[in-house]
């Protein structure tokens, strides 16, 4: 996964619902067609699919002049998903990595000026077309072209990093001497973008883990997503509404005191937990902490948490997408982790500290601690800040992953409350110091 260089701004986020917006704002509004002058316009990209990761496919770029005028020289603008890199092949070409924001996580730019002329009504082609360059972690991808009459600097100067110039022989564009058979080509405007969907999987699991208590006790109890990769996933893609849904199952004996505020109730003991991500990064993982009272012991009551199916068609290990957290489990049995009891509110059990790292975006946590995600969930830290952090799952467990914009209020582990709701669309939140509160939009930031 790469990360931002030091001395640039570092902007990630999680909330995909406007990204595709976000993706081709790259073009100046085009001339009108009857206007004297040149009037350039890009060939439109179809869909993309079973691309290989590790594989540099060519971007299928063609040009036309629809103007009355010769254009004397243009700029490409090549936009690329947090998956796709482009091949840095071409001398007049300059690349950098894009940071991310609300919309949309990190990204790849390239810009390229071609210092010819572009006759009215030619359709031209590269001589040697650019290519892109398919990540380890890229699935559900966009690739942008847009075509410029003036150098279009980057779409977020501010967010942009290190900038490299291309190598190799100069990106040059031919006349193209007959239409593609069988096409029907659109040139309607400057820019344009595919969806690109590679040959991968990304593995959402969830766990769980064993506690114990008393009858009249009251015990946090969680179930812990993650990410296994390898790819990072735009939930956009996936479910209209970007929502990653989880159902949740209560041990018999119990009843729960408080839930995270994306959980609402179904029925007695039943539970569905909603999160609207955007996007997930690659090795990102949270906790979802409940509370519960133990109304009376039952030996081994087991409680469950597990996706929806429909919603991670993208996941070809199912066996990890149920997590079953058992209450007194007989000796010798085993669910995974280990549990944390509270009487009157006090931790007992299993603890979350400060001082555990996080790989890809970071957070600050209070002291009780709060797991990092990327793209969103409950007891999360927003990736536009940094520190470090640790969580507590059905006892301890280690919190890594990828950045992004999520929420968390409270900590079970801790406090004895716990609350959290990921909102897309919202505006941000102000971070409480302390680390109780977390922003739910992730804000842009100054490196």
């Amino acid at each position: 996964m790469t990360f931002a260089p030091a001395g640039r701004r570092s902007l990630r986020g999680g909330f995909g619902a406007a990204g595709a917006a976000a993706l081709v704002a790259l073009a100046a509004a085009p001339t009108q067609a009857d206007a004297a002058g040149p009037d350039m316009a890009v060939g439109k990209l179809a869909p993309i699919t079973g691309v290989k990761p590790g594989s540099s496919p060519e971007i299928p770029l063609s040009l036309k002049n629809r103007g009355t005028e010769r254009a004397e020289r243009v700029w490409l603008y090549l936009h690329g998903s947090a998956g796709l890199d482009f091949a840095k092949q071409h001398s007049n070409c300059t690349y950098a990595e894009s940071g991310g924001y609300d919309e949309m996580p990190d990204a790849y730019d390239a810009i390229c000026a071609v210092d010819q002329a572009l006759e009215p009504g030619v359709v031209y082609v590269p001589e040697k077309a650019p290519r892109y360059n398919v990540q380890k972690r890229a699935l559900y991808e966009r690739l942008g072209v847009s075509v410029h009459l003036e150098n279009p600097g980057w779409s977020d100067p501010d967010g942009t990093g290190d900038e490299v110039q291309g190598t190799g022989p100069a990106l040059k564009l031919v006349e193209r001497k007959t239409p593609v058979p069988g096409s029907d080509e659109d040139y309607s405007g400057a820019s344009t973008r595919a969806l690109v969907t590679a040959d991968n999987t990304a593995d959402f699991s969830l766990t769980g883990g064993e506690l114990k208590g008393k009858a009249g006790e009251t015990i946090s109890a969680a179930f812990q997503f993650a990410n296994k990769g390898p790819a990072w996933v735009d939930m956009n893609r996936v479910v209209s509404t970007a929502t990653l849904t989880i159902k949740v199952r209560i041990p018999a004996g119990t009843t729960v005191t408080e839930a995270p505020r994306s959980c609402e109730k179904e029925t007695a003991g039943e539970y569905t937990c909603v999160n609207q991500m955007g996007w997930v990064s690659e090795w990102s993982k949270w906790p979802y902490r409940f509370r519960l009272k133990i109304d009376k012991v039952v030996p081994g009551a087991t409680g469950t948490a597990s996706f929806v199916k429909a919603e991670t068609p993208f996941d070809s290990n199912p066996a990890n997408n149920t997590a079953e957290i058992v209450l007194n489990a007989a000796s010798g049995t085993s669910s995974g982790g280990s549990g944390s009891s509270t009487t009157g509110g006090s931790s007992t059990g299993g603890s979350a500290t400060t001082g555990g790292s996080t790989t890809g975006g970071s957070g600050s946590a209070s002291s009780g601690g709060s797991a990092s995600s990327s793209g969103g969930g409950p007891d999360s830290s927003s990736g536009g800040s940094s520190g470090s952090e640790s969580s507590s799952v059905g006892g301890s467990s280690s919190s890594s992953g990828g950045s992004g914009a999520s929420t968390a209020e409270g900590d079970l582990a801790a406090t004895g409350s716990d609350s959290a709701l990921l909102i897309a669309g919202t505006a941000a939140a102000a971070l409480v110091a302390g680390g109780s509160l977390y922003v739910a939009m992730r804000r842009r930031r100054a490196s």
